[in-house]
């Protein structure tokens, strides 16, 4: 799982960064989104974890306009995602020779919608990208190499054929491709957003833009239905799409459905899907609410899951394994906003605890025995985690 500013000055568009090490901006290989602990500023921090001591550089990027963000690596650029209220598009360039990170433009993609709230860009080349907005029915598809914003939206693909909600609001979250065609993950929710039906992906053929039916036994364009709901996030591993759902947690109203959520699997060839864990009941519920998924190069599948705050956990289901077993953090509390598996390690991103016992950062895991080899202290909390 699947990026923002407004410009008050001159001052936030270019920032020289300090030069240790012989350029060590070049070899930056992790992005992060991050919020303040009060979320009213948001910060888009660079990590480099190739030389012998970790280099981060944050409060580059940073404004209190969006405070709301989320982070795009897509065909070789860095994006950003202003989201409820900021529905804009940014572009950050990062020149290696220089050391010098800045913003190259900003885009709407607002529409006649009240919020778009995007959730995530994908990017097939430098001209074509998509943006799912959840606040709409409308995907957009859009060129980020345009040079005004008359020319910036190429097209609009209505999904709301494929919505709970009687708005016709497909509630659309992250996005993946594969093999020619684009797979758009649907919460499922409904107007009062509580996860009242099972979650949908759509597939979109990306050289015609058109929809692909992906159950032709049936009358009309189908989307593919998960068994779970409230899904969040994808992890593709090897033509596998692994979806993380957090069911019902926040209808207070009725904690019926609080547990329907899990890891589901969804094979991009065949559309098959398959419950992969399932998170349980209001009876026994060993993860809590799954929030995240990422899948390491030798098919271990981490998750993190919340039963309460500061009470976020991090598990592993082994290859060849049918149990999940826990990764232990530490002895505090923990919030967790993503968790990325590389090839090298697992990072979580832990966020700062009121009481000072655990500071904002990225616990680094080692993939073989699951144990925490240091932290990669941050000043905001991270809320997302991209590989460069």
């Amino acid at each position: 799982m699947k990026k923002l500013l407004i410009i008050a000055s001159a001052m936030l568009l270019v920032a020289c960064l300090p030069e240790p090490n012989n350029s060590p901006l070049g070899s930056v290989n992790l992005a992060v989104a991050a919020a303040s602990p009060d979320y009213a500023t948001s910060d888009v921090i660079l990590i480099n974890t190739v030389l012998e001591i970790d280099e981060v550089f944050e409060q580059r990027i940073h404004t209190t306009n969006p405070a709301d963000i989320a982070i795009a690596f897509e065909a070789g650029e860095l994006f950003r995602l202003g989201r409820y209220g900021f529905d804009s598009v940014s572009k950050i360039s990062i020149d290696t020779e220089s050391d010098v990170v800045s913003v190259d433009w900003q885009r709407s993609v607002l529409g006649d919608d009240f919020s778009a709230n995007p959730g995530d860009l994908l990017a097939l080349s430098s001209r074509q990208a998509y943006v799912s907005r959840n606040g709409s029915k409308d995907l957009w598809v859009v060129n980020p190499a345009a040079t005004t914003d008359a020319d910036f939206l190429i097209e609009k693909i209505d999904l709301s054929a494929f919505a709970n909600a009687s708005s016709g609001n497909p509630h659309m979250a992250d996005l993946e491709w594969l093999d020619g065609k684009l797979f758009v993950l649907l919460t499922g929710l409904n107007d009062s957003y509580a996860a009242a039906a099972n979650s949908k992906v759509v597939v979109i053929d990306t050289s015609t833009n058109s929809l692909v039916d992906t159950d032709t036994t049936m009358a009309g364009v189908q989307a593919i239905e998960l068994p779970v709901r409230n899904a969040g996030s994808f992890a593709l591993h090897d033509g596998l799409l692994y979806v993380a759902a957090t069911g019902d947690a926040y209808n207070y109203a009725d904690t019926s459905g609080k547990y329907t959520g899990g890891i589901a699997t969804l094979n991009t060839t065949s559309y098959a899907t398959a419950l992969l864990i399932d998170d349980g009941d209001l009876s026994a519920a060993p993860y809590g609410n799954i929030s995240g998924v990422t899948v390491s190069a030798n098919n271990d599948v981490y998750f993190s899951g919340s039963v309460s705050w500061g009470n976020d956990k991090v598990f592993v289901l082994r290859a060849g394994t049918s149990t999940p077993s826990e990764i232990v953090l530490g002895t505090n509390q923990y919030n967790i906003g993503d968790l990325l598996a590389t090839d090298d390690a697992l990072y979580v991103g832990v966020q700062a605890q009121s009481d000072g016992s655990e500071n904002a950062g990225l616990k680094v895991i080692d993939l073989d025995d699951g144990t925490v080899n240091r932290l990669i202290e941050l000043t905001y909390n991270p809320t997302q985690i991209l590989a460069l």
